[in-house]
């Protein structure tokens, strides 16, 4: 499962094939209008599928029943993006994976910037370039150093979706 904000689907060259699409934005129109322009590059059943929601609460509240309909990672979701998109996702997430491109880029949207308290660095594998890229890059891996939340009142730990609703 991938989970992206509207800008991040709109800006996919294709369909990310072999995935659940989660897309957060209140305009389901631009959505359908972007899938109906990648329908046209590809099969009909090459289409793999695309759930919208109009918040975080709604996709996390409905993961369960993607989980149970769609035949996918149970393991792992992945946020993919925007910056928005980030930030919201940021309390819940438990590693990071991070590509680090070398070059100098000028944007309008910045990755948040992390709390060294809570993350701490597990992998990082440097100056790697493939055949056909311009640039070289590096992969950190950061995973959270947060405990599980406790719940006095009920004496349960609350589950990830439950953590966040208290956010």
């Amino acid at each position: 499962i991938v989970i992206m904000g509207r800008a991040t689907f709109q800006s996919l060259p294709v369909f990310l094939k072999n995935r659940v699409s989660i897309i957060l934005s209140s305009n389901v129109e631009q959505i359908q209008d972007k899938v109906s322009e990648l329908k046209k590059q590809h099969n009909e059943s090459d289409v793999p599928p695309i759930v919208v929601y109009d918040s975080v609460f709604g996709a996390l509240e409905s993961l369960s029943v993607v989980l149970e309909n769609y035949p996918v990672n149970k393991e792992e979701v992945v946020v993919i993006g925007g910056e928005s998109i980030y930030k919201q996702f940021l309390p819940i997430a438990d590693k990071i994976i991070l590509s680090l491109v070398d070059g100098e880029f000028h944007g309008d949207k910045y990755f948040p910037t992390l709390d060294r308290d809570i993350w701490t660095k597990t992998a990082f594998v440097k100056n790697i370039k493939e055949e056909d890229d311009n640039y070289s890059y590096s992969i950190l891996t950061l995973e959270s150093l947060k405990s599980n939340v406790y719940d006095f009142s009920t004496g349960n730990l609350l589950s990830k979706m439950d953590t966040f609703k208290y956010l």
